[in-house]
């Protein structure tokens, strides 16, 4: 059994197009699948978890009755188990089920159809749909990769953990993040086919508004204090809002996260930093600060009047500072 969760409203609706190739060639191949259009994240997060509880359930029961009628777990009797969970959505519908993915065994799949899609990016999936499903189900080995453990004080005081995927942005990008989610230019530029520069908008937008301010980063018990501090993103991937090469060193396998933080620096000068996060050449300036650990804190000072800085994790609202993250390895494992 194969699910998809489905976010057909992605990519300004490219998903519901693409979930359409996608349906046609599984019943041309005639594989069993389960569909999963919901209409919030939660929701579909909770179906998830539902279906894994029901399928694993399902194929225990079926594995003991093919052992004691004389037949195999390998029988079909017993192939009932989830194969995997795919996605057709962006980075948003990938970060949802997370948490119903995680540590569960079942792998990730991913037919991108997202506006920025930097998760695909990140693991070299396909743009074409079926090219990305073929990959998926002709895949004989999925890839154990690491998730950050984004840890957060709720209300009544109880830690509660998210795990990310692919980064986690405070500061600078996270505010671009925010005015691309709120805006309109962002549905204009997915009609046409432009979801990436709905974020270079933001970044002009940001640039006239956004002030630095003083934070401190911790890794590894060793604090590092930044008196303009522009941006702050932990990493597990190289690239993220696009293609930027944020942290080019970073590895979703080496059980380690990648800090780059940019301070001390005008208007001017982040503007020209942006070019040079293609290449990854803005390690080498002297208003980036590059460090990695297995546990980082972001903490900032508050201002009188000013908001709270927020964060972002995998492009998606994920509180504000002060923010907790630690590396945590090999906690899902993907088809690519």
């Amino acid at each position: 059994m194969w699910i998809f969760a489905v976010n057909d409203k992605s990519g300004g609706g490219r998903g519901k197009k693409v979930w359409k190739l996608v349906e046609a060639e599984l019943q041309r191949r005639k594989l069993p699948y389960r569909a999963i259009l919901a209409q919030s994240p939660e929701e579909a997060c909770a179906e998830i978890r539902k279906q894994l509880a029901l399928h694993s359930a399902s194929s225990t029961d079926s594995a003991v009755e093919a052992s004691a009628g004389g037949g195999s777990p390998g029988s079909p009797a017993a192939r009932s188990a989830v194969r995997a969970v795919v996605v057709i959505g962006g980075d948003g519908t990938i970060h949802s089920i997370l948490p119903a993915l995680y540590e569960s065994g079942v792998p990730l799949g991913i037919i991108p159809s997202g506006s920025g899609n930097d998760t695909a990016r990140a693991f070299h999936i396909p743009a074409e749909p079926i090219e990305a499903l073929n990959r998926i189900l002709n895949c004989e080995s999925a890839l154990p990769i690491d998730l950050i453990r984004l840890r957060s004080a709720s209300a009544d005081g109880q830690t509660t953990m998210r795990p990310v995927l692919t980064a986690l942005a405070v500061g600078f990008d996270a505010a671009i993040a925010a005015a691309v989610n709120r805006s309109v230019y962002k549905k204009i530029c997915n009609l046409l086919g432009a979801g990436s520069f709905a974020y270079v908008i933001g970044l002009f937008q940001m640039l006239m508004s956004y002030r630095p301010r003083p934070i401190t980063v911790t890794v590894d018990g060793t604090a590092h204090d930044f008196e303009r501090g522009w941006m702050a993103a932990v990493c597990s991937v190289p690239a993220y809002g696009g293609g930027l090469r944020i942290c080019p060193d970073a590895s979703p396998t080496d059980g380690l996260l990648d800090v780059c933080v940019i301070h001390t620096c005008t208007p001017l000068q982040m503007l020209r930093v942006f070019p040079t996060l293609l290449s990854g050449a803005h390690v080498r300036l002297p208003y980036v600060k590059m460090l990695r650990g297995k546990a980082v804190t972001v903490e900032a000072q508050q201002r009188s009047g000013a908001e709270p800085i927020g964060i972002y994790g995998d492009g998606e609202p994920a509180g504000a500072t002060p923010l907790y993250a630690e590396a945590a390895g090999n906690r899902i494992s993907l088809l690519r």
